[in-house]
């Protein structure tokens, strides 16, 4: 059996995250975040027949949404649009280096203190320690590196999406 006090908490809780969620409930698919991107911002548009459209924004009216695709004006209707995404820029290198300092910083102190059973010694010392470090953080740091490759990179942020 819960106790009172503690009973009463997880209450309040439940309460609270139901008020939270009830003016989400009530709003439909709202146009305002993709009425407030500047004019030139590039965005994927996709259609509820699973079309893409990459362009870029050039104004929100009318029930149209207008994008220019390679020196093209297109509008499309905003009955037909499934989804509108905003494409980011991502640095791959940024990623890269962060991933790699992360994955050395894993695996130094790994190596360092498994330093005496790889070197099967007693009490090895700071400078074993140290190498055995350098060597498993350089190991870990090319992990790092690769899941930073792979993560690093242009990204789409949703701005629209019906329901």
């Amino acid at each position: 059996m819960i106790p009172l006090m503690e009973g009463m908490v997880v209450i309040q809780i439940l309460v609270l995250t139901a008020l939270t969620c009830i003016p989400v409930l009530g709003q439909g698919p709202s146009w305002s975040r993709v009425n407030k991107l500047p004019p030139g911002e590039r965005l994927q548009v996709l259609d509820k027949e699973g079309k893409t459209i990459d362009g870029q924004f050039q104004g929100l009216a009318e029930g149209q949404l207008t994008l220019a695709i390679a020196n093209q004006v297109r509008s499309i209707p905003l009955d037909s649009i499934r989804q509108v995404s905003v494409r980011r820029k991502a640095s791959r290198a940024k990623a890269t280096g962060i991933g790699a300092a992360i994955g050395f910083g894993i695996a130094f102190p790994i190596g360092a203190t498994s330093a005496g059973f790889l070197a099967d010694r007693n009490n090895p010392s700071i400078g074993t320690r140290a190498g055995f470090g350098a060597g498993l953080g350089l190991f870990g740091a090319g992990i790092g590196a690769g899941i930073g490759v792979l993560a690093g990179g242009p990204r789409f942020d949703i701005v629209y999406q019906s329901r």
